[in-house]
């Protein structure tokens, strides 16, 4: 319990000592700090992914608090999906549209129902963190064929 409660306060402050370094306000290091939690997260729960970001994202200048609030929700977006999906294959795809930022993930996990009230704060906090940076948010559901998140960023 305690060494749980120490790696969440450890974790909070790596994410929040690398959301106001400088230096990552690229949208390259958000793409490879994205990559290297899917990594983490996925393979040790055997689930298999496929992850595609667009090159020309790359050298997109992100604000601290934008930077911060798209990780954190893409984080919150893989932790939910870890822990309730039963998901066996996810796919997330990170790419330009215009002036907007696209990340949609997509499961074939259990699915859950969207009308009935979340356990947890995750979703809520998703949704708040959107709001704060200006996107929508999208969350689809259903039961026995999974869930998608598609997050809309405009520039």
């Amino acid at each position: 319990m305690i060494g749980d409660s120490s790696r969440k306060v450890i974790d909070t402050m790596s994410d929040i000592v690398w959301a106001i370094n400088p230096d990552n306000d690229s949208f390259e290091n958000i793409i490879l700090r994205m990559r290297s939690l899917a990594f983490n997260l996925l393979r040790a729960k055997n689930i298999e992914f496929t992850f595609r970001a667009d090159e020309k994202l790359n050298h997109i200048k992100l604000s601290m608090e934008t930077r911060r609030n798209f990780f954190l929700i893409f984080k919150e977006s893989l932790n939910n999906l870890v822990k309730y999906s039963e998901a066996t294959l996810v796919s997330i795809q990170l790419f330009s549209e215009g002036s907007l930022v696209k990340l949609i993930i997509r499961d074939n996990g259990k699915g859950f129902d969207p009308l009935l009230p979340a356990n947890g704060n995750g979703l809520n906090s998703m949704r708040h963190r959107a709001k704060e940076m200006k996107a929508q948010i999208k969350i689809d559901s259903v039961m026995g064929e999974g869930t998608g998140m598609e997050l809309f960023l405009k520039l």
